[in-house]
């Protein structure tokens, strides 16, 4: 913690009597987070690339049995190498996500990786705090259905929660998420506004664009829990500019060749997504 945000601490305790509160400067720090849309997309391109996917349903312009075939090839050397040495390296412990895959689910697609469960810490208004210290601002029309939902702040027993995409036409651009109780199964809207803590997040350790048997380049990955990811050679457009590094959220893919794409990757970097499979397991 730099001078600045010491201070501000102090002078915050201070001034309550004695009494802690979160300090926005930590909370902002961005030694502490990725920015949102550092290396987005203009505006206009993206909204356009959203609505025409948003616009496709599940059959895609190639067939379904070409699609399989590209996203269950097994890991380049690379990225298995990569994978191999994370999980001897730094194993990742995710047992509260593991604890969760024996809860009830909503019906949506998962390729079973365990950080597609999450735990909430707190809602306050508007906003859904998640375990991994990101933040999600909730549509106001959808307010009344969190007021049952359990977090690790008010039960000890806490709901658990899935992000999906939210497939309302109306709302998407502008809420392009949505955040499922799996306890509850009601979905309400939501846009990330708060990245992850870099301490507690996932992020992509290495990545390659490849070309399956059809002439399709698709992006395959390894994040640094050690799994490894083929992602939807439609989604190439958004997931053709990631980096290394990059920031990542695991949710369900509830849109666009789900059957076959189970998961989503939200990336913070470039806030956008890509459909996807993962292919080796942490």
């Amino acid at each position: 913690m730099n001078m600045k945000n010491l201070f501000f601490n102090i002078f915050a305790i201070t001034c309550c009597g004695g009494m802690l509160i979160a300090s926005p400067a930590v909370e902002n720090s961005e030694n502490e987070r990725s920015p949102i849309g550092e290396n987005a997309l203009p505006k206009e391109e993206a909204n356009a690339l959203l609505t025409e996917r948003f616009s496709q349903d599940s059959s895609l312009i190639e067939s379904d049995e070409n699609v399989k075939d590209a996203l269950s090839a097994g890991p380049t050397y690379a990225n298995l190498m990569a994978s191999s040495s994370l999980l001897k390296e730094a194993p990742m412990s995710d047992s509260a996500a593991l604890t969760s895959l024996a809860l009830p689910a909503t019906g949506l697609t998962t390729s079973g990786h365990p950080g597609v469960f999450k735990l909430a810490t707190n809602i306050s208004g508007n906003k859904v705090y998640l375990e991994d210290g990101s933040r999600w601002k909730i549509h106001s029309a959808d307010l009344y259905y969190m007021t049952n939902w359990y977090t690790t702040a008010n039960s000890f027993f806490p709901d658990n929660f899935v992000i999906a995409l939210n497939t309302d036409v109306g709302s998407h651009l502008s809420y392009r998420y949505c955040i499922v109780n799996q306890q509850t199964q009601v979905a309400v809207r939501a846009e990330i506004n708060l990245a992850p803590l870099k301490s507690l997040r996932r992020y992509i350790y290495s990545y390659a664009w490849l070309t399956d048997n059809y002439g399709h380049l698709y992006v395959q990955l390894c994040l640094n829990d050690g799994s490894v990811w083929n992602m939807l050679s439609s989604d190439f457009p958004f997931t053709g500019v990631w980096n290394v590094n990059d920031t990542v959220i695991i949710g369900s893919n509830n849109g666009l060749a789900n059957s076959i794409a189970p998961n989503l990757l939200i990336n913070i970097n470039s806030n956008n997504f890509g459909a996807g499979l993962c292919i080796q397991l942490p």
